[in-house]
């Protein structure tokens, strides 16, 4: 009877409790090019699919042993302006391919909000492999030279051409391979729980009739 009635209330947390985590990004595979790009920042056209979820760790494919910076944005309204939200450890290449780490928060938040992406600058030249191949969301990039100092709170105006030289509005740029994830766990929802309600109160009876 005690091992059903953990099962029980197990399957009841499972069920209103649900997992939330998320991944935006590119498949993080092997691509044809390295970026020769020079202290430059860049930025994912999408945008994470919850809010309120914390951004844990990143991923990416890059054959370069330079250092790399993993930022968070939030895009203001319909133009090509973003404010900087969070900085990541800046993290050396190994230059072995498939890289997983770490968010690691320095400055800023790792929460998203629903207009955060993911962005990364380059401090030397580029790391994450791509392909020439248009994409919806595809990736802007931060023309200015110098992108840095990095400092959150501030606002940077991305290019309104894509890396493909479309202008906007049209689709397209490179097929970077790079990934964000956010872990945490849902707010339960109004009938999650009821569900959990009810459950505990079916264990509550089950006590009764011992």
């Amino acid at each position: 009877m005690r091992t059903a009635t953990l099962v029980l209330l197990l399957l009841i947390l499972s069920l209103a409790l649900p997992s939330m985590a998320a991944t935006i990004g590119n498949p993080v595979i092997d691509r044809s090019i390295v970026d020769a790009a020079y202290n430059t920042m860049f930025v994912y056209r999408g945008a994470f699919p919850n809010a309120g979820e914390t951004v844990t760790g990143w991923s990416f494919f890059g054959t370069n042993t330079n250092s790399i910076t993993p930022l968070l944005f939030e895009r203001i309204g319909p133009s090509y302006n973003y404010t900087l939200l969070g900085i990541g450890a800046a993290r050396t290449s190994t230059g072995a391919g498939l890289q997983n780490y770490d968010f690691g928060l320095v400055s800023g938040s790792n929460v998203t909000g629903p207009a955060t992406t993911f962005g990364w600058l380059d401090s030397t030249t580029g790391v994450i492999e791509f392909d020439y191949l248009f994409s919806d969301p595809g990736f802007e990039w931060y023309g200015t030279t110098p992108a840095q100092p990095l400092v959150v709170g501030n606002q940077y105006e991305f290019n309104d051409a894509d890396l493909a030289g479309n202008p906007a509005p049209y689709p397209g740029g490179r097929l970077y391979s790079v990934q964000f994830t956010t872990d945490s766990a849902a707010i339960p929802e109004p009938s999650s729980l009821a569900l959990l309600g009810a459950g505990l109160a079916g264990l509550a009876l089950l006590r009764r009739r011992k």
